[in-house]
């Protein structure tokens, strides 16, 4: 579990109940994403560099998750060079 207090966990900012759970990892390179991946991603968007400005090196992941109250969000992470120097967080 995610500690409530974490500057990692996002909040999902609208109601999700009508999506289960994930219940396993998928394959990174070839699948449909889950729908509450999908709505993560959406919510990170803004907060992205401008992908189509950066050249190389550039990948970023949501992981759904519950905190520690049990309540549903996700961690965000990149890898890569979005700032022009390679960099992972």
């Amino acid at each position: 579990m995610i500690p409530m207090n974490s500057p990692y966990f996002f909040s999902f900012s609208h109601d999700i109940r009508e999506n289960e759970f994930p219940l396993k990892f998928n394959f990174p390179f070839y699948y449909e994403p889950h729908p509450l991946c999908i709505t993560a991603m959406e919510i990170l968007r803004p907060y992205l560099p401008d992908i189509e400005s950066m050249s190389i090196g550039k990948m970023f992941g949501v992981l759904i998750v519950k905190n520690d109250l049990g309540e549903a969000g996700f961690i965000a992470a990149y890898s890569g060079k979005p700032t022009g120097e390679f960099d992972a967080g």
